[in-house]
């Protein structure tokens, strides 16, 4: 495990009293060597490390002297290939994200959080409230400082973001960590966005066929479904095709769903067809099927409608639907508008983040509208009765 600390001039106020701040960074450290990871302590402005069994070193006012919040390099840094040899890790920074780094701003964010979604797909972001003592430095044009002095719970942001290879490296993490039993404490005013989960729940896929069989092209042969840990919903459908069936076959199902995130167009989906192999390794195109979807999530009434060709007698086919919300038609999480704000020099925003709303779209755009919400597998077998 990486465990980066923004070690910026702004964040030491969060030390100078006993703070959720200090809490979490306790947790965070305490669980991971318990848990035996082999890792260090680094500052976003510097290589220079220290071994997480001297926790008092970063709990010190003295540790956070650069002028800077290096997101983006350390980000960039996060993302270089692994080395030969390298085995897997996970990736933990802790920040207030306010990107004020010289020459390079939100837009650098974004670029790296695309090429860190590269090597590390599955990630959570978590955002506390914490105690702060000190001076904040404005990042904004206005440029300028301020003295902020204020609770946990209600007093400045600060954000822990988790970056790991594959969903069960996080969830083993979040397991040691143990920031999630943080989140419903009235004391942290936690709150978190995992854009690797699944944006759309699925509650059910369902078969649509006629009530007289004689009526069907197809003969269900079975079916079975299951939620993965990344939130994904799995089905797989066998269906025996009739002889009587037309060489275009026409499947159609009832989905029912509902979005986690704000949906921009909540009647556009994107899908993938792909044709698998009969072992369900390898997979190729399908110039044959097609896939159209009528309806808006999170409306019983939405409609997939399936294209195949009618496989031959005693052959098997086999394909792969896969779904996502589609480029640019999801939003932020709300909570990240609602702790955002576009200039920071107010006095009365010292309970916000400048551009978090722009870090969380980030987010959004580099993980979350990559991610599968339904992975639908139909098995079609030719010579039914």
């Amino acid at each position: 495990m990486e465990l980066w600390l923004d070690d910026s001039l702004s964040m030491a106020g969060y030390v100078n009293v006993p703070s959720a701040y200090e809490k979490v960074l306790r947790r965070v450290i305490q669980g991971s060597v318990q848990a035996g990871y082999t890792t260090s302590i680094r500052g976003f402005s510097s290589n220079a490390t220290v071994p997480l069994e001297s926790l008092s070193a970063v709990l010190s006012p003295t540790y956070y002297k650069d002028a800077d919040t290096r997101l983006a390099a350390v980000l960039d840094q996060a993302s270089q290939p692994k080395e030969k040899g390298e085995k897997d890790k996970i990736v933990v920074l802790v920040s207030d994200l306010v990107q004020d780094e010289k020459s390079r701003d939100a837009l650098a964010v974004a670029s790296a959080l695309r090429k860190v979604a590269g090597r590390f797909p599955n990630a959570i972001l978590y955002g506390f409230r914490s105690a702060f003592r000190g001076t904040y430095y404005i990042a904004s044009r206005a440029r300028g400082k301020f003295a902020v002095d204020t609770l946990d719970g209600i007093g400045r942001p600060f954000y822990v973001l988790v970056l790991a290879p594959s969903t069960q490296d996080l969830r083993q993490f979040q397991r040691f960590g143990g920031l999630h039993e943080l989140i419903g404490e009235k004391t942290f005013a936690g709150k978190t966005f995992e854009p690797s989960l699944a944006p759309v729940s699925v509650e059910s896929v369902h078969l649509n066929s006629d009530s007289d069989p004689d009526k069907n092209d197809f003969d269900p042969d079975g079916v079975s479904d299951w939620r993965c840990t990344n939130g994904r919903w799995s089905q797989i459908h066998v269906l025996r095709v009739t002889r009587r069936a037309k060489a275009e076959m026409r499947l159609s199902f009832a989905l029912h769903a509902t979005p986690l995130l704000p949906v921009v167009m909540p009647s556009r989906y994107q899908t993938d067809v792909r044709k698998l192999s009969s072992d369900f390794r390898q997979a190729g195109p399908a110039p044959d099927a097609a896939v159209t979807a009528e309806g808006d999530l999170a409306e019983a009434s939405a409609t997939l409608t399936y294209r195949f060709p009618k496989p031959a007698d005693g052959h098997w086919e086999v394909y792969s639907v896969r779904m996502r919300a589609g480029d640019a038609n999801l939003s932020r999480p709300r909570w990240m508008t609602d702790w955002s704000t576009e200039d920071d020099s107010l006095p009365d925003t010292r309970d916000r983040t400048l551009n978090l709303a722009g870090f969380g779209d980030a987010l959004v755009r580099a993980i979350a509208e990559r991610a599968n919400f339904l992975d639908h597998v139909v098995e079609l077998y030719g010579g039914g009765n």
